[in-house]
Protein backbone atom coordinates (compact mmCIF):
# COMPACT_ATOMS: atom_id res chain seq x y z
CA UNK A 1 0.00 0.00 0.00
CA UNK A 2 1.30 3.48 -0.85
CA UNK A 3 2.46 5.40 2.26
CA UNK A 4 0.03 8.26 1.61
CA UNK A 5 -2.94 5.91 1.32
CA UNK A 6 -1.83 3.99 4.39
CA UNK A 7 -1.41 7.12 6.51
CA UNK A 8 -4.82 8.34 5.48
CA UNK A 9 -6.42 4.96 6.22
CA UNK A 10 -5.29 5.37 9.84
CA UNK A 11 -7.38 8.52 10.19
CA UNK A 12 -11.08 8.49 11.04
CA UNK A 13 -13.34 10.26 8.59
CA UNK A 14 -14.71 13.56 9.79
CA UNK A 15 -17.19 16.09 8.53
CA UNK A 16 -14.39 18.18 7.03
CA UNK A 17 -12.54 15.46 5.15
CA UNK A 18 -10.24 12.65 6.10
CA UNK A 19 -8.49 14.31 9.03
CA UNK A 20 -9.82 14.27 12.55
CA UNK A 21 -7.76 14.04 15.70
CA UNK A 22 -5.73 10.87 15.52
CA UNK A 23 -2.46 9.40 16.64
CA UNK A 24 -0.02 6.98 15.10
CA UNK A 25 2.66 4.95 16.86
CA UNK A 26 6.14 5.19 15.39
CA UNK A 27 8.31 2.08 15.76
CA UNK A 28 11.85 2.75 16.84
CA UNK A 29 14.44 1.52 14.35
CA UNK A 30 18.17 1.75 14.05
CA UNK A 31 19.52 2.73 10.64
CA UNK A 32 22.88 1.42 9.55
CA UNK A 33 24.89 2.10 6.44
CA UNK A 34 27.61 0.14 4.71
CA UNK A 35 31.26 1.03 5.03
CA UNK A 36 33.22 2.01 1.93
CA UNK A 37 36.95 1.79 1.32
CA UNK A 38 37.25 4.98 -0.71
CA UNK A 39 36.73 8.20 1.31
CA UNK A 40 35.30 10.18 -1.61
CA UNK A 41 32.94 7.36 -2.53
CA UNK A 42 31.88 7.06 1.12
CA UNK A 43 31.12 10.79 1.31
CA UNK A 44 29.06 10.66 -1.90
CA UNK A 45 27.15 7.65 -0.62
CA UNK A 46 26.53 9.34 2.73
CA UNK A 47 25.24 12.46 0.98
CA UNK A 48 22.92 10.37 -1.18
CA UNK A 49 21.58 8.57 1.92
CA UNK A 50 21.01 11.85 3.77
CA UNK A 51 19.19 13.43 0.83
CA UNK A 52 17.15 10.26 0.30
CA UNK A 53 16.12 10.11 3.96
CA UNK A 54 15.35 13.83 3.99
CA UNK A 55 13.14 13.47 0.91
CA UNK A 56 11.38 10.43 2.40
CA UNK A 57 10.65 12.29 5.64
CA UNK A 58 9.15 15.19 3.67
CA UNK A 59 6.98 12.75 1.70
CA UNK A 60 5.74 11.12 4.90
CA UNK A 61 5.05 14.51 6.47
CA UNK A 62 3.21 15.59 3.34
CA UNK A 63 1.11 12.41 3.36
CA UNK A 64 0.01 13.01 6.96
CA UNK A 65 -1.10 16.63 6.54
CA UNK A 66 -4.23 17.61 4.61
CA UNK A 67 -3.92 19.95 1.65
CA UNK A 68 -5.44 22.91 3.50
CA UNK A 69 -3.72 26.26 3.01
CA UNK A 70 -2.51 28.48 5.80
CA UNK A 71 -4.93 31.25 6.64
CA UNK A 72 -5.11 34.40 8.72
CA UNK A 73 -8.86 34.91 8.36
CA UNK A 74 -11.09 34.20 11.37
CA UNK A 75 -14.00 31.82 10.93
CA UNK A 76 -17.39 33.50 10.53
CA UNK A 77 -19.59 32.78 13.51
CA UNK A 78 -16.71 31.45 15.65
CA UNK A 79 -15.80 34.28 18.04
CA UNK A 80 -12.79 32.48 19.55
CA UNK A 81 -10.98 32.81 16.19
CA UNK A 82 -11.23 36.63 16.07
CA UNK A 83 -7.66 37.02 17.34
CA UNK A 84 -6.26 34.69 14.64
CA UNK A 85 -2.99 35.73 13.01
CA UNK A 86 -2.04 32.42 11.40
CA UNK A 87 -3.69 29.01 11.29
CA UNK A 88 -3.06 25.68 9.62
CA UNK A 89 -2.46 21.99 10.15
CA UNK A 90 0.69 20.94 12.00
CA UNK A 91 2.05 17.63 13.18
CA UNK A 92 2.63 17.60 16.95
CA UNK A 93 4.93 15.13 18.68
CA UNK A 94 2.91 13.90 21.66
CA UNK A 95 5.71 11.75 23.09
CA UNK A 96 8.67 9.75 21.80
CA UNK A 97 6.48 7.32 19.87
CA UNK A 98 3.25 9.18 19.07
CA UNK A 99 2.30 12.11 16.84
CA UNK A 100 -0.99 13.93 16.21
CA UNK A 101 -2.23 16.10 13.37
CA UNK A 102 -3.75 19.25 14.87
CA UNK A 103 -5.20 22.44 13.47
CA UNK A 104 -3.14 25.16 15.16
CA UNK A 105 -4.02 28.81 15.46
CA UNK A 106 -1.59 31.54 16.46
CA UNK A 107 -3.55 34.26 18.26
CA UNK A 108 -2.60 37.92 18.67
CA UNK A 109 -1.14 39.27 21.88
CA UNK A 110 -3.42 40.20 24.71
CA UNK A 111 -1.61 41.91 27.55
CA UNK A 112 1.85 40.37 27.88
CA UNK A 113 1.10 37.06 26.17
CA UNK A 114 -0.14 35.43 23.00
CA UNK A 115 -1.32 31.86 22.39
CA UNK A 116 -1.14 28.88 20.10
CA UNK A 117 -4.48 27.13 20.36
CA UNK A 118 -4.76 23.66 18.81
CA UNK A 119 -8.04 22.15 17.64
CA UNK A 120 -9.14 18.78 16.29
CA UNK A 121 -9.82 20.29 12.85
CA UNK A 122 -10.30 23.57 10.97
CA UNK A 123 -13.85 24.01 12.32
CA UNK A 124 -12.21 25.06 15.63
CA UNK A 125 -15.01 23.60 17.73
CA UNK A 126 -13.02 21.87 20.45
CA UNK A 127 -9.61 23.09 21.70
CA UNK A 128 -7.14 20.28 22.34
CA UNK A 129 -4.11 22.21 23.60
CA UNK A 130 -3.19 25.78 24.51
CA UNK A 131 0.41 27.07 24.58
CA UNK A 132 1.11 30.45 26.17
CA UNK A 133 3.62 32.65 24.29
CA UNK A 134 5.55 35.20 26.37
CA UNK A 135 8.90 36.97 26.09
CA UNK A 136 10.55 33.95 27.76
CA UNK A 137 9.01 31.31 25.48
CA UNK A 138 11.65 29.30 23.62
CA UNK A 139 10.89 29.17 19.88
CA UNK A 140 13.50 27.59 17.63
CA UNK A 141 13.89 25.57 14.48
CA UNK A 142 15.33 22.09 14.26
CA UNK A 143 18.50 22.08 12.19
CA UNK A 144 18.51 19.58 9.35
CA UNK A 145 18.46 19.21 5.59
CA UNK A 146 15.02 20.24 4.28
CA UNK A 147 13.77 20.16 7.86
CA UNK A 148 10.22 21.39 8.46
CA UNK A 149 10.29 21.05 12.27
CA UNK A 150 10.28 23.66 15.02
CA UNK A 151 9.96 23.71 18.80
CA UNK A 152 7.86 25.94 21.06
CA UNK A 153 8.66 25.48 24.77
CA UNK A 154 9.27 21.75 24.42
CA UNK A 155 6.37 21.16 22.00
CA UNK A 156 7.73 19.74 18.74
CA UNK A 157 5.84 20.61 15.55
CA UNK A 158 6.30 19.78 11.86
CA UNK A 159 4.91 21.78 8.96
CA UNK A 160 4.24 20.84 5.35
CA UNK A 161 7.47 22.47 4.13
CA UNK A 162 10.60 24.27 5.35
CA UNK A 163 9.22 27.59 4.05
CA UNK A 164 6.04 27.12 6.08
CA UNK A 165 8.20 26.44 9.15
CA UNK A 166 9.98 29.77 8.58
CA UNK A 167 6.63 31.57 8.42
CA UNK A 168 5.44 30.07 11.72
CA UNK A 169 8.74 30.90 13.44
CA UNK A 170 8.78 34.45 12.12
CA UNK A 171 5.22 35.02 13.36
CA UNK A 172 6.06 33.47 16.75
CA UNK A 173 9.18 35.58 17.19
CA UNK A 174 7.29 38.75 16.21
CA UNK A 175 4.69 37.94 18.87
CA UNK A 176 7.41 37.29 21.45
CA UNK A 177 8.81 40.76 20.74
CA UNK A 178 5.35 42.26 21.28
CA UNK A 179 5.01 40.54 24.65
CA UNK A 180 8.22 42.07 26.02
CA UNK A 181 7.41 44.12 29.09
CA UNK A 182 8.36 47.75 28.69
CA UNK A 183 11.03 47.80 31.38
CA UNK A 184 12.69 51.02 30.32
CA UNK A 185 11.00 54.38 29.88
CA UNK A 186 11.16 55.92 26.44
CA UNK A 187 14.27 58.07 26.06
CA UNK A 188 13.73 61.78 25.52
CA UNK A 189 16.21 63.89 23.61
CA UNK A 190 15.24 67.10 25.35
CA UNK A 191 14.02 67.83 28.87
CA UNK A 192 10.26 68.46 29.09
CA UNK A 193 9.37 71.92 27.81
CA UNK A 194 12.70 72.30 25.96
CA UNK A 195 12.41 72.20 22.17
CA UNK A 196 16.14 72.03 21.62
CA UNK A 197 16.15 75.32 19.71
CA UNK A 198 18.52 78.03 20.88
Amino acid sequence: MHSSARARSLCPASSVGWVGQWSMALPSRRLTGKRSMDEKEAEEERSAWVLGLSHTILLITDSLLPTASLTCDPLPGVPKTRRRLLAGYLIHRDDNTTISVLYCELQATQGNSARIVSYENELCERPVMDILITDTTVCCDVVGINCSCFVVDGHHFATQSPSERKLWLRALNNLKAQTLPHRYPRAHLWPPGDTGAE
